[in-house]
């Protein structure tokens, strides 16, 4: 019974930080009307400004799905609004290694960032 609670312990860092898969080009989102379940359970906390443009692209949006995935996983997820596009840039070429992104999520988070950075 120890060695199976020393293995379990040992394995969780490894399954907490495995590949996460997200979207590449697709929303990612579910709405009430596609959940198979039934529920009406809240959606997890959103990043997103209160009142979010309309023409968020593609992009944006599975870059939303990729920032609340990989970026979530290890702290506490930043308002995008908070810093300006260089400021963003900056954080993005620093934390994308750590986080494991490749060019695509990379490109899609810089996306939705950038879409929802503080202006001027």
């Amino acid at each position: 019974m120890k060695k199976v609670l020393i293995v379990a312990i040992a394995l969780l860092p490894v399954i907490s930080c495995s590949k996460k898969s997200t979207p590449s080009s697709s929303t990612g989102k579910t709405t009430e009307a596609q959940k198979t379940d039934g529920s009406t359970a809240a959606a997890s906390a959103e990043v997103k400004p209160d009142n979010p443009a309309p023409a968020e692209s593609a992009e944006v949006m599975a870059g939303h799905s990729t920032y609340k995935a990989k970026c979530g996983r290890c702290h506490g997820l930043k308002d995008p609004g908070a810093h300006s596009v260089a400021q963003w840039n900056d954080i993005i070429a620093k934390m994308a290694p750590k986080a494991k992104l490749d060019s695509a999520e990379r490109a899609n988070v810089t996306a939705y960032v950038n879409f929802y950075a503080k202006k001027g």
